[in-house]
């Protein structure tokens, strides 16, 4: 299929899914490209961080440490600000005093966690350094945050354990180094192969930045490469997931994430308002990009998350998403998931460090799910690959079709979105164009008054 047959496959596609858009419509679902706006960190936390309340000192979220974990550490440094970013970050360049005091800060959160554990190393089958940016950190406080990981947790011989970075601060000695550590896993933010598209969303790379990072990383001994792409950016054309997807074949990585654009609060698209995309551009796009990985061989898995083959999943992502994982956390403004509570640290960077060197672990919000919300974020998390219905059973003693959302499901199964079989449920190829937005479909109805 030649590239330009590929767009015509994609209107075309579109055409054939417009009685099910039309239902799904009718239901309250749309490719809403001011989502974000309504609702924050849909597939990855639930519930969602403003559903979160405020913890007092007799909350305890690491009460309850039992049981398999992952780690996460933020670093929430940039070397400037994109205009759609809306996680915890300030610009900065490595050296700066306040990179250099966060190091500190991160060793004595560690060791706070660490005593949760009784003093042990914490075992922990992936860990995830994302920001923010960690690849600003120069090299010597990069190897301090890296000591500082091998010093508290171990990761289990067949972990997964991934350095996030940019284009414009990879280098080969920073792939090097982490490699020294144990990183078998490098993401880079590319976003999109369009410099002037670059330009106006902030980045401080351009294209053959994005081939000059991957060639680094690869020379410095990591195989397994993902890139980030954001689809449906504001002024994106559908030539230009053609030149997307003519990069990722050309790099030959071994995933790729791709992630919806939407506007989200207090940032600078919040503020400037660019002219977005119409949800029809929008599907026609997802369709473009789906059916384009597919033909450079890339298999979606989970949804948004493209591989070369099973070995190359993003394994730190199924096991967020597994609900059957503690997910551990270091640093400003990130959140994690105990047990049965979810909660995030504090986003200001002067409480942060008041709680931590007066000795506490800067917890800031949580919420303790009940069982009927644990039903819930394990049913919606499973839709991102597909739900194990007897091991749905198992957890949580419950038919699927007999729960507290099954008038929901019904609908959406009417409407095509989403598929059962005796084994398993999940969304069909329709249902996963809206994939974020079917998800908010199975809030508890406290968790919506307090979101959309």
């Amino acid at each position: 299929m030649k590239d330009y047959a590929l767009i015509k496959y994609s209107k075309n596609r579109l055409e054939e899914f417009r009685s099910g858009i039309d239902r799904l419509h009718a239901l309250g679902i749309t490719k809403d490209p001011e989502m974000g706006l309504k609702t924050s960190q849909i597939t990855v936390t639930y519930p969602p961080t403003q559903s979160l309340i405020p913890v007092t000192d007799k909350v305890d979220v690491y009460e309850d440490v039992s049981g398999r974990n992952t780690l996460y550490v933020h670093i929430p440094f940039c070397t400037g600000i994109c205009t759609y970013c809306g996680y915890s970050r300030s610009a900065a360049s490595d050296g700066d005093e306040k990179v250099t005091s966060y190091q500190a800060l991160l060793e004595k959160e560690a060791t706070l966690l660490s005593e949760k554990f009784n003093g042990q190393k914490i075992p922990v089958e992936s860990i995830y350094i994302g920001g923010g940016t960690p690849t600003l950190l120069s090299v010597s406080d990069l190897e301090r945050m890296l000591q500082t990981v091998d010093r508290y947790f171990l990761l289990d011989q067949n972990g997964e354990y991934t350095l996030e970075g940019s284009p414009e601060t990879m280098t080969s000695e920073k792939v090097k180094l982490s490699v020294s550590y144990g990183v078998n896993r490098a993401s880079i933010g590319a976003e999109s192969f369009n410099d002037n598209v670059l330009r106006i969303i902030h980045r401080r790379h351009n294209s053959r930045g994005v081939f000059e990072a991957v060639e680094k990383i690869r020379n410095g001994g990591i195989e397994n490469i993902d890139i980030d792409l954001i689809r449906g950016l504001p002024s994106y054309t559908f030539d230009m997931v053609l030149d997307d997807l003519r990069g990722i074949r050309t790099l030959g990585v071994q995933s790729v994430s791709s992630y919806q654009y939407t506007v989200k609060p207090k940032t600078l698209d919040a503020k400037r308002k660019p002219e977005l995309l119409s949800e029809e551009e929008l599907l026609q796009m997802h369709i473009l990009f789906v059916a384009g990985m597919d033909k450079i061989g890339y298999t979606q898995r989970p949804i948004d998350f493209y591989n070369i083959d099973k070995n190359h999943e993003f394994k730190h992502q199924l096991l967020k998403w597994s609900c059957q994982v503690n997910q551990l956390v270091l640093g400003i403004g990130c959140y994690g998931f105990i047990s049965n509570t979810q909660f995030t640290n504090t986003t200001n960077r002067r409480k942060y460090e008041e709680l931590i060197n007066n000795g506490k672990l800067p917890v800031e919000k949580s919420f303790v799910l009940s069982p009927e919300e644990l039903i819930r974020r394990d049913f919606l998390f499973g839709l991102k690959t597909e739900v194990d219905v007897q091991g749905f059973h198992r957890r949580h003693n419950a038919n699927l079709l007999d729960t507290y959302f099954s008038k929901d499901l019904e609908r959406l199964i009417e409407s095509g979105a989403i598929e059962v079989s005796y084994d398993s449920i999940r969304l069909t190829e329709l249902g996963s164009l809206f994939a974020d937005w079917i998800q908010c479909k199975f809030y508890s109805p406290s968790i919506k008054q307090t979101t959309i």
